[in-house]
C-alpha cells in the first residue's frame, strides 16, 4: 500500500492547497516515462478547450481574493498542518482499509518537514532544508540523502509549494490557462510545467463560478511500472482563521482511494528548531 498523503493550506494566489495535496504523496512513485503526447492524452490535454477570458495572473489574483482576502496565509511565517486519512484499496478478494496521520511543518525561509504516522508511530519523514532533502525511516533509524536529479527537484518543488510567500508562477517554469466543461460545469484549467520535464504536468481545475480549486491531476508510475492518473478532489470548503480551505480531500490512484480530513491548521506557530534537523544517531546514506 502506498501513502497518498494530503495536506491543505492556501497559496497566496489560491493554488497552494491543490498542489500541496498532490505533491505530498508523489515521492512514493517513480517519474513518468511517457512521451509528451502520451501525457497529454492521459491528462486529456489533447481534447478541445476554449480560450480563457482571464489571464493566469488575473485568475490567480481572483482566487487569492476569494480564499485569503486578509493575506493571513500570505503573511504567515510558519504553519502546522495535520490530516487524518482513511485509505481503502480494492482487490479481487475484498477491500483493505488502513488509517494514518500526516503532518506538515513549514517555516521561512525554506524549512519543511512532512511526517506520516500509523497508530501514533512515525513511519516516514521527508525533510527539506537549505536545498538538501532527506527521506527518513524512523523504524530502521536511517536517513537517505537525495542526490541531484529529478527526485530532488520533486522535493524542492514540494517545498516551494509549501512556501505561502511564493506564487505559482515562481514555482513552475510555465503556466497556461484554458477553459473546459465537465458535467455541465465550467472550469478554468491551469496547466503547470516544471523546469525538469521528467516531472509530469500538474493540472488544476478551478470552478469558474466560485474560483475555488475543484481538483488537481498529474501522472505517476505505480509499483508495476504502469503510468496512471493521480487525482486529488477538494471538498467541504470552510473558513479557518480567515482562510477558505477544503477540509476534505479524495485522493484516487487506480484501485486506491484515500479520504483525508483536516484536523489541525495553525498559522505562525512556534516550531522547535530540532523539528527541522536530522535525528541524532541515525545512519545517513546516499539514495
Amino acid at each position: 500500500m502506498k501513502f497518498l498523503s494530503c495536506f491543505f493550506g492556501y497559496h497566496p494566489k489560491g493554488i497552494f492547497a491543490a498542489l500541496l495535496i498532490m505533491m505530498a504523496g508523489l515521492f512514493l512513485f517513480g517519474c513518468t516515462t511517457l512521451t509528451e503526447a502520451e501525457q497529454k492524452r492521459l491528462l486529456r490535454l489533447d481534447e478541445p478547450a476554449e480560450k480563457s477570458d482571464m489571464t493566469v495572473e488575473q485568475l490567480l489574483a481572483k482566487m487569492h481574493s476569494v480564499t485569503d482576502p486578509r493575506n493571513h496565509l500570505f503573511d504567515a511565517k510558519s504553519y502546522l498542518l495535520r490530516q487524518s486519512t482513511v485509505s481503502e484499496t480494492e482487490y479481487k478478494k475484498g477491500k483493505l482499509s488502513e488509517q494514518y496521520v500526516s503532518t506538515v511543518k513549514f517555516q521561512l525561509p525554506d524549512e519543511m518537514v512532512q511526517t506520516t504516522e500509523r497508530a501514533g508511530t512515525p513511519v516516514k519523514t521527508i525533510l527539506f532544508k537549505d536545498g538538501d532533502a532527506y527521506i527518513i525511516d524512523p523504524v530502521s533509524k536511517k536517513a537517505s540523502r537525495i542526490p541531484e536529479g529529478t527526485e530532488l527537484q520533486k522535493i524542492k518543488l514540494y517545498a516551494d509549494i509549501a512556501n505561502p510567500t511564493k506564487q505559482i508562477t515562481d514555482i513552475f517554469a510555465q503556466v497556461d490557462v484554458d477553459v473546459i466543461y465537465e458535467n455541465h460545469e465550467r472550469y478554468y484549467r491551469l496547466i503547470c510545467l516544471a523546469e525538469d520535464r521528467a516531472i509530469p504536468p500538474y493540472v488544476i481545475y478551478v470552478h469558474s463560478g466560485t474560483f475555488l480549486t475543484a481538483k488537481a491531476e498529474t501522472i505517476v508510475q505505480d509499483s508495476q511500472g504502469y503510468q496512471v492518473l493521480y487525482i486529488a478532489e477538494s471538498k467541504d470548503y470552510k473558513w479557518v482563521d480567515d482562510i477558505l480551505i477544503p477540509t476534505t480531500t479524495l485522493l484516487k490512484v487506480k484501485n486506491q482511494t484515500d479520504v483525508c480530513t483536516t484536523t489541525a491548521f495553525d498559522l505562525n506557530c512556534t516550531l522547535p528548531g530540532k523539528d527541522f534537523e536530522l535525528p541524532s544517531g541515525y545512519r545517513i546514506s546516499e539514495e
